[in-house]
């Protein structure tokens, strides 16, 4: 039930349209309708996304995060059924959160601040008050994880509204394509095109569509904010995220290529964020995008079905960086035949050590860790003059596949309370961005060697070159609904000849579940960090 109003409360506030509030006249002018009835200004993007649905039956929108995709896609439901008397607009998306979170509720924002006609359901539809209307004039929410289809007075004409296109179920392409038959229904279809080897990627090929593509980089507020000037969309994108993309996705380039682009360098924009305009005679520079920023800034395919979670080139050259904080402990428990099972130690960006045993058992892994953390409490309180409890050293243990469960059930029941399980196949932390806690542990991984924020050369370099390549072996790719994805463990394995089990315990030396600044043997440490900072 939505705070507002009730469906009820909204029946008997709103009432059917009288015959001089006739919105016949902007039939054929969406952004007439989204100026003077919604009260909205339109993107020039929004206004030719509006009118390739005014005048083709099928149009595909290739999209940037954050530009306005929902609101235009509410936009076009209420004019669909303001402007005829029987007309219906369906949305849907992957999710049904998506479908009647996101576009419904914003179609719901907009009917009651401007008291447009029509009573709200919270079931996710707008109906005619005319019951024998009802049926034939409407906005719905699908719900496409239910496997909800298409119902309705087919004989109406109809907005069929997709919103994050590449996660649609296939089905419900199906059942679009089969309700086309009247020559006025639409189909708009919108999303970022983070995966080609998808229903939407085939449909962008597709020459019934009108392909839009609504690049981040030329949105009117990164112009804006790039002239120090208030952002005219305060809600859509804007140049801090673009900033921080490019640093993350980017590289700079001297020789451009076909999949390289043009824009100002992070200084410059750096500068415009802290209110300082683009210097007179600056030059752009060359971008060599990464498959996600193709995807979710440029409008574009990626251009490489996968790619390298991290460059080999990003692991050279590494600095020489000082240990902070507590050890943490990261252990990958071996599976079977020439597995390993590897112990990693690290204290902030830099490896401490790195080591690889044989035993599977799991009594010897559980007395390994006990080992690690006993000599780590030692060199810890020895360089850093803190007294660190081995029980109170952070462990994490991968327990995916049950074989790491062993060592972290003894380590708990000796006391070591921070002790971790990793479980890399549940889901991942940052839901909108990684498809499990795998790749997120990669990913976490990939940007400090980007940033230039590890140490390894604490480790022996032998031990230091086997890791290197286990790092930048494993390939990822985005899905359908725009996650990134760390290919397989097994699929690495074929590829190096063996597993990348030092990487994976060095990635789990490296996050950090638990807050280990909270636990008060940590304070005096932190006070010393802070002074030796002053």
């Amino acid at each position: 039930m939505e705070s507002w109003r009730t469906a009820t409360e909204n029946q008997a506030w709103l009432q059917p349209p009288s015959l001089d509030r006739s919105f016949a006249r902007y039939r054929r002018d969406p952004v007439g309708y989204a100026a003077d009835v919604l009260h909205v200004r339109l993107t020039p993007d929004q206004i030719a996304v509006a009118e390739s649905v005014r005048d083709n039956r099928y149009t595909l929108v290739k999209a940037s995060h954050s530009v306005g995709k929902t609101f235009m896609a509410s936009v076009l439901a209420c004019h669909w059924y303001d402007c005829w008397p029987e007309h219906i607009a369906y949305v849907t998306a992957p999710t049904w959160p998506q479908a009647l979170g996101l576009t419904f509720k914003q179609v719901k924002r907009f009917r009651l601040d401007h008291r447009l006609p029509g009573r709200i359901l919270d079931s996710g539809q707008v109906v005619d008050f005319d019951r024998r209307l009802a049926t034939s004039h409407f906005i719905k929410a699908l719900n496409a994880e239910r496997g909800e289809g298409f119902q309705g007075e087919h004989s109406a004409p109809m907005l069929i509204l997709i919103e994050e296109g590449p996660g649609v179920p296939a089905y419900i392409w199906d059942a679009m394509r089969g309700l086309m038959t009247h020559e006025e229904n639409r189909c708009l279809v919108i999303g970022n095109p983070t995966d080609k080897a998808t229903a939407y990627g085939i449909a962008a090929d597709n020459p019934l569509y009108n392909v839009l593509t609504i690049n981040g980089l030329e949105h009117p507020n990164i112009d804006a904010e790039l002239r120090c000037e208030p952002r005219p969309f305060p809600d859509a994108v804007n140049l801090l995220w673009l900033y921080e993309m490019l640093g993350d996705e980017c590289e700079v380039v001297d020789v451009p290529t076909g999949d390289t682009f043009e824009f100002w360098s992070l200084s410059v924009i750096e500068a415009a964020l802290r209110g300082e305009p683009i210097p007179e005679g600056a030059r752009k520079v060359h971008y060599q995008p990464t498959g996600t920023f193709q995807g979710r800034v440029l409008g574009q395919f990626p251009t490489q079905a996968d790619e390298n979670v991290i460059p080999e080139a990003w692991l050279a050259n590494l600095p020489l960086l000082t240990p902070e904080g507590p050890p943490i402990i990261g252990c990958d428990v071996a599976r079977f035949g020439s597995d390993r099972t590897t112990i990693c130690v690290s204290r902030g960006a830099c490896a401490m050590a790195l080591r690889e045993i044989r035993q599977m058992d799991t009594v010897a892994v559980a007395g390994a860790l006990i080992a690690t953390a006993e000599e780590w409490a030692r060199i810890f309180a020895e360089e850093t003059g803190v007294s660190c409890a081995p029980e109170q050293i952070q462990i994490n243990i991968d327990v995916t596949g049950g074989l790491g469960a062993g060592p972290y059930d003894i380590l708990k029941a000796k006391g070591y309370k921070r002790a971790v399980a990793v479980n890399s196949s549940e889901r991942a932390q940052d839901k909108e961005q990684y498809l499990n806690r795998r790749s997120e542990l990669w990913f976490e991984t990939r940007w400090k060697a980007y940033r230039k924020e590890m140490d390894l050369s604490r480790l022996p370099l032998e031990v230091r070159r086997k890791l290197c390549r286990e790092l930048s072996q494993p390939k990822y790719k985005n899905d359908g609904a725009g996650h990134k994805v760390v290919e397989a463990k097994d699929v690495t394995k074929k590829a190096l000849g063996a597993s990348p089990d030092l990487a994976d315990g060095y990635n789990l030396s490296q996050t950090l579940p638990g807050s280990w600044a909270e636990d008060p043997r940590m304070q005096d440490y932190l006070k010393k960090l802070q002074g030796a900072a002053r």
